[in-house]
């Protein structure tokens, strides 16, 4: 009886106000500072604003910045992207040294000769030295291809050459045709060509224990 006399005695003088509802803080309802309707419910980053749950399919969560701008991508960590089999290794380095050599003749000109001076054997496509240059192709420790390492002038189409026989050689390796490879290669221009330089510039290959051999001694 003594806790119904405040509330018959507020209604007789004024008439109480009802009571204000309780209202439900779950994070869908509370409002942030300079976050629109869709952010509403996000976890907070680190840096103070909202972000989203993990994409754990795409390998690292999307994190939305506090300044404005936008979403930014946080890149996973990744093992090493590297060539994952000696073979690719192989592959990777060959690939450098044809690369290496078709700049060359490019820089020298030899991509300008159109087809009916490379087929030209009088033209200077195939008559003109431009560079010197030597490959050393072995398997097993055997020399093949008769490539001995030796540099010597080379024409543009010489050059070509070169890059064909390397692809060749690749080729032969990866299909088993070449144990424990070993191609060797260098390029000279002609004002510092004497003759007898080592032809180690760049060397490719697997070793006896399967293990990728890749030097490259450019300066």
């Amino acid at each position: 009886m003594k806790r119904l006399i405040p509330a018959l005695f507020c209604l007789a003088i004024s008439g109480c106000a009802d009571p204000a509802p309780i209202m439900d803080e779950s994070p869908l309802d509370v409002f942030i500072p300079g976050m629109n309707s869709q952010d509403r419910g996000l976890p907070l980053t680190d840096s103070g604003g909202p972000g989203v749950t993990p994409n754990f399919d795409s390998g690292g969560p999307i994190v939305r910045d506090a300044s404005p701008g936008a979403d930014r991508y946080v890149p996973p960590l990744r093992p090493d992207a590297g060539p994952r089999t000696p073979e690719e290794a192989l592959g990777l380095c060959v690939d450098r040294m044809t690369n290496f050599v078709s700049t060359t003749a490019a820089g020298l000109g030899c991509d300008q000769f159109d087809e009916r001076a490379r087929a030209d054997r009088s033209s200077d496509y195939n008559q003109v030295r431009v560079v010197a240059a030597c490959i050393r192709l072995n398997c097993q420790g055997n020399q093949i291809e008769g490539h001995n390492g030796i540099p010597a002038a080379r024409t543009c189409s010489e050059l070509e050459d070169l890059e064909s026989v390397l692809e060749r050689a690749e080729a032969q390796a990866v299909e088993g045709g070449c144990p424990e490879p070993e191609f060797q290669l260098r390029v000279i221009s002609l004002a510092e060509f004497v003759g007898g330089e080592p032809c180690d510039q760049l060397t490719c290959g697997i070793d006896g224990d399967g293990e990728p051999i890749t030097i490259d001694n450019r300066n």
